[in-house]
């Protein structure tokens, strides 16, 4: 009889081995995206609701009002011939041209967005105004297309859609004729974050000799067809983005108005422009150029690598300080009146009124280092109105010296509404040493040459109205024995390394010599030597070794405390420290009260409980917001956290801050984005939908502090109603090209302008007891691979400090910002957040920042862009992690007191910055972390069954 051949299991073998797999890796998957589940699927509750100063309803109710206002406002009037605008009282019915005016742009793609499925169209506006519009006309563009154009972040769609002319009809045409004479025609452009805009439109559906900020073959030929055809015309240019517009110059194009991006609520104010209600009192924030294609940054921006290692991207700033009106109006000094008018169509400041003004200088004085003009603001019109005074000075200009800008704004003002033959006097000042350049080479430090300031009281950046005087007889440096009185410690050079290297014989664009140093397009295509590519190579190795980090030296090999017990000594102590700080006699009793116990515990305050727990033993985080920086009860309160708590508050800052269970630290909210709180990510908490603000141009566009003010405290108002603290927001970026993707969330060519809104903004929010994250800190000019590796961004130290670095410190210095987001890119061949230079030296120690430094979007991956433990030491803080659960872990920590040290210092300035508000206190009330130990159970009872059938099935097999 043949013998039976034994089966050794294999079928249960494999089925045990996947299993073990499946467990294992699902346990390292778990835990390697434990962060961005926690703000996917973890939900709080409220502990203790604090009753909010406004109602969801009102807050909105708020924003929508503001926003409107912003408009009223900020809409600049270009073009108004023969006093076509506003519309007169029998205008009754408009007819509305272009497909865009079906689907305006309300704001941009990416976390600057604003959804539109809520916003007030231009159609409605005009009927919630009385104006009929031409149905028809609005239905046959919406036949023609209704398709979304696709934007997001990195994906936007710049194709311009416009119906061709030929698809309008004779009946259409005739029809709109008969129902008015008045044709309001729309242009729209958008910008996205993740994309600039294009230069060539060929791959969008286009001519691949146009670019995205001129009008199409479409659109110019729907133009002309309505130029012809109907008597009234008027141009909405809805764009934040600068566009070529010298179409506007046609003769039978009667008026213009720029609207910008209006955001949810705003075309209810630019109607009220249009009827009269309204007066635009509106100035641009940009040059408006005939030919975007013939600015000194144009050739220099956009996609450029190395031709040996095109694996690097750059982009090199070789206009230096030369942007915007600093350019034009510069060039236009030297090279003359009929040069300037050829180039520059509308000047940086530039907007027109209804109604006429005329400004004189009542009174003029320079004391104690302080320049003061009171101009007077007369309305010689018919109507009233708002008008801005501008204020710029022209320094002296040696040949072979600093570079410097013709003219520069210095200050401006905004009246209040004013009748005709009424006036106002504003009070305009600014500090001299406000007029120092910055001399990167010899002095290394900013520099008030002697000479001449003329200080001119000016229409906008180029018509002058009237000015005075100031001589400085001796050259001054604002040296290590003299700083600016703004700054804790003198300015010196920092970002020699982010000069423009790589690039033999070829200078910075300089206005002695225009032509001969003029940024051409070979700067632009480089090859580099042996030497820099190896400098590169070692810049970008994916080796780290933080105890080769030079910024390790700025601490000490000294072992931190943890876990710290709090002796009675310790207690006593913060005690009296506690009660140094308190003045009111109230809050005082408060703590007698809790120490002879006459209040009941379930009686107590909010501060009576942290004082009992401190009592007790402890310092919680509530009492810390009575400590201001420098307090030596921080060191106290940091010793009693664990390396754990230092690990788990840096590494996740993916949306928000995390709980801190050792400090009684409750988890924090933090919110996206320039145009209001909009969660455009699903990493974003759960909330209501908010206000769509107008953009950042937009509102720079008012010249008005007090309403950037106001629309901070909408968007604090409605954190309230959701119990949001922070707030991604305010962007001040520069408008270093006019086809950067996010303009649109950016203030100005100009930092001065940009920094002063931006910190009313600041105010305004931080008012409404939230904080800020002032962004993106710095040189973040180019979307275009601003996230593959970091794109390295080469400028030098006089343009980095007096152009974009400019409203960052104003928002720090003016707006006591606690919170600054740092950036993607690279300064030099450094990522921002790893810049010591950036956001320790300059950031902390020349303007005196207090508060958190966070990330972008963080995107470590396992390389050292972006690397944790290099930031950390550098000065960025905190880490906008959903993904990863440990950016610094507690390994790392423990391997080296100097990170030790550094994380532990970016401990104190996150729980600084997030003291600095009485937050309300939230508990878990559902996550997704008992599923995971209920599904390890299963898992693992599963695992074992399947072990235990194999060994059944050897046995048996064996037998």
């Amino acid at each position: 009889m043949e013998t039976k051949q034994k089966k050794f299991p294999v079928g249960r073998l494999i089925l045990s081995i996947i299993l073990a797999i499946f467990v294992i890796a699902g346990n390292i998957a778990v835990n390697y995206f434990s962060g961005y589940l926690d703000n996917m699927f973890t939900k709080y509750e409220v502990d203790e609701e604090d009753e909010n100063k406004i109602s969801y309803e009102d807050a909105i109710s708020h924003g929508e009002n503001v926003t409107a206002e912003i408009l009223r406002e900020g809409s600049v009037l270009l073009k108004n011939e023969e006093k076509t605008l506003p519309l007169s009282e029998e205008t009754q019915k408009v007819n509305v041209f272009g497909w865009r005016s079906s689907k305006m742009v309300f704001g941009g793609a990416g976390s600057g967005f604003v959804d539109d499925s809520k916003a007030v169209s231009l159609q409605d506006a005009l009927k919630n105004s009385g104006i009929e519009i031409n149905e028809e006309l609005l239905k046959f563009y919406q036949d023609f297309s209704s398709s979304e154009t696709t934007s997001g972040v990195g994906e936007t769609d710049f194709s311009i859609t416009e119906v061709p002319v030929e698809n309008y009809s004779e009946e259409l045409i005739q029809n709109a004729k008969n129902f008015s004479d008045v044709a309001l025609v729309v242009f729209s452009r958008m910008g996205g974050e993740g994309n600039d805009l294009p230069k060539s439109m060929e791959e969008f559906n286009g001519d691949a000799e146009h670019h995205y900020l001129e009008l199409s073959a479409d659109e110019e030929s729907m133009l002309q067809m309505v130029e012809n055809e109907f008597s009234n015309v008027i141009v909405l240019i809805n764009s934040s983005h600068a566009m070529e517009l010298g179409f506007l110059n046609d003769a039978n194009i009667d008026a213009a108005l720029w609207i910008g991006c209006p955001g949810t609520a705003g075309l209810n104010g630019v109607v009220d422009v249009l009827t009269g209600k309204a007066n635009p009192s509106g100035r641009l924030v940009d040059t408006y150029a005939y030919d975007l294609t013939k600015a000194p940054s144009y050739e220099n921006f956009g996609d450029f690598s190395y031709v040996n290692a095109p694996e690097y991207f750059y982009t090199n700033y070789m206009e230096g300080i030369y942007v915007g009106y600093r350019y034009y109006e510069t060039r236009g000094f030297t090279d003359g009146e009929e040069w300037y008018q050829s180039e520059v169509q509308y000047p940086f400041g530039y907007g027109l009124s209804y109604t006429d003004f005329a400004q004189s200088i009542e009174d003029y004085s320079v004391e104690n280092g302080v320049i003061s003009m009171d101009v007077k603001v007369e309305n010689t019109g018919d109507r009233a109105g708002k008008d801005v005074v501008q204020l710029y000075y022209t320094p002296p200009y040696y040949e072979g010296g600093i570079e410097k800008s013709y003219v520069v704004l210095a200050a401006f003002g905004k009246t209040n509404m004013i009748n005709p033959g009424e006036s106002e006097t504003l009070h305009l000042s600014f500090s001299v040493e406000d007029m120092a350049s910055y001399d990167e080479k010899t002095d290394k430090a900013y520099v008030l040459d002697p000479g001449i300031y003329e200080i001119r009281l000016m229409k906008n950046a180029h018509e002058l109205l009237d000015s005075r005087t100031f001589e400085v007889t001796e050259k001054v440096v604002y040296n290590e024995t003299n700083p600016r009185s703004t700054d804790l410690t003198f300015a010196t050079n920092q970002f020699d390394d982010a000069n423009v290297r790589f690039l033999d014989d070829r200078t910075y664009l300089s206005r002695s010599d225009w032509n001969g140093t003029w940024p051409s397009e070979d700067y632009a295509e480089t090859e580099l030597s042996d030497e820099d590519l190896a400098h590169m190579n070692s810049s970008f190795s994916a080796g780290y070794d933080v105890s080769k980090n030079k910024d390790t030296e700025e601490y000490t090999n000294k072992e931190i405390a943890t876990d710290y017990q709090l002796t009675k000594d310790d207690i006593s102590f913060v005690q009296d420290e506690l009660k140094k700080v308190i003045q009111d006699d109230e809050t005082l009793q408060q703590l007698d009260d809790v120490e002879t116990n006459s209040v009941r515990e379930s009686d107590y305050t909010k501060l009576q409980r942290y004082y009992k727990e401190l009592l007790d033993g402890r310092i919680v985080f509530g009492l810390m917001k009575w400590f201001d920086y420098e307090s030596p009860v921080w060191d106290l309160f940091l010793n009693q956290m664990s390396v754990k708590d230092y690990s788990e508050l840096v590494s996740m800052g993916g949306y928000r801050t995390a709980p801190i269970e050792s400090i009684d630290k409750s988890v924090t909210m933090d919110i996206d984005g320039p145009a209001g709180m909009q969660p455009f990510l699903d990493f974003d908490i759960d909330i209501k939908p908010g206000v769509g603000f107008p953009t950042e141009v937009t509102t720079a566009s008012t010249w008005n502090v007090d309403l950037a003010k106001e629309m901070g405290i909408c968007v604090g108002e409605f954190a309230n109603t959701q119990n949001v603290y922070g707030w991604y927001a305010p962007a001040m970026n520069g408008h270093r090209s006019p086809f950067a993707g996010r303009n649109f969330e950016y203030y100005s060519e100009d930092g001065f302008l940009s920094g002063k809104l931006a910190a009313a903004t600041v105010v305004g929010a931080r008012s409404q007891g939230i904080w800020v994250y002032i962004k993106h800190f710095a040189l973040n000019e180019q979307e275009l691979h601003r996230d593959e590796n970091g794109i390295l961004t080469f400028a030098n130290e006089q343009s980095i400090r007096e152009v974009y670095l400019k409203p960052f410190e104003i928002a720090v210095k003016d707006g006591d910002a606690t919170g600054v987001m740092s950036s993607f890119n690279r300064i030099g061949t450094v990522w921002s957040g790893a810049s010591r230079a950036l956001c320790t030296n300059v950031l902390r120690n020349e303007w005196g920042f207090q508060g958190a430094v966070i990330t972008d979007f963080y995107m470590n991956f396992g390389t050292t862009y972006m690397n944790a433990l290099q930031g950390v030491l550098a000065g960025n803080d905190l880490y906008l992690n959903p993904f990863q659960a440990e950016a610094v872990s507690e390994k790392e920590i423990k391997q080296n007191p100097q990170l030790a040290q550094a994380t532990r210092n970016a401990v104190k300035n996150i729980l600084y910055m997030t003291s600095r508000v009485d937050a309300t206190s939230f508990h878990v009330v559902s996550s997704w972390r008992p599923l995971w130990v209920i599904g390890n159970v299963v898992g693992f009872v599963i695992m074992v069954i399947s072990v235990l059938w194999l060994v059944l099935g050897i046995r048996k097999n064996n037998k």
